[in-house]
């Protein structure tokens, strides 16, 4: 028996881990929560908390996340995460599509536009938007963080890594309205001084 293209989408195995905890950044933080993380990034940041994402081979279907998310229904709040799960959008897509009225949170670096149907699928949950502050001199990530905070449903995490400049430019996003939603800061936690 031959498969059609959209099981085989289904079978692929782009995800690391899944598994329940508690939401340790953001404005969830504290809440229960499942956690999805897709492997792979298109980024290489000095200060990622999971480089073993970028090459570790997946171990999970979208199917297998699936039903971790149904077998576990007292969790109200899937974050899924990466890596950058944007990634993986038609996967992104069947999975949001199927958490029913759990809330949900896609952690993406905003680099990758969502397509139109996870953007609508997103409606009542919530982008989290972490631009990387080192790619400043990128005229591209200006843009970006103005495309992103065109949703109303997004907040903006940024990792400090020197407190002077960093701090600088999210005041500048901020002074020149081109962040007006909520941002969270958050120290380099590889530091030795973190």
């Amino acid at each position: 028996m031959t498969q059609k293209p959209e099981d085989l989408l289904k079978t692929n195995k782009n995800i690391l881990e899944c598994f329940c905890s508690i939401q340790g950044e953001g404005i969830h933080i504290g809440i229960p929560s499942i956690f999805i993380r897709f492997g792979g990034c298109n980024l290489e940041c000095s200060y990622c908390d999971t480089k073993y994402s970028w090459n570790e081979e997946g171990k999970y279907s979208i199917n297998n996340a699936i039903k971790f998310i149904s077998d576990n229904p007292k969790y109200q709040h899937v974050v899924i995460t990466g890596g950058e799960p944007l990634l993986y959008q038609d996967d992104l897509t069947t999975l949001v599509g199927e958490i029913g009225d759990k809330l949900a949170t896609i952690e993406t670096n905003g680099t990758l536009k969502p397509n139109g149907l996870l953007v609508s699928f997103m409606y009542h949950n919530l982008w989290s938007v972490s631009p990387k502050l080192h790619l400043w001199e990128n005229t591209p990530l200006l843009k970006q963080i103005v495309g992103w905070n065109a949703f109303e449903n997004s907040q903006f995490k940024f990792v400090i890594n020197d407190l002077v400049k960093d701090m600088e430019k999210i005041k500048f996003l901020v002074n020149t309205q081109t962040i007006d939603k909520q941002i969270i800061i958050q120290p380099d936690g590889n530091r030795k001084d973190y």
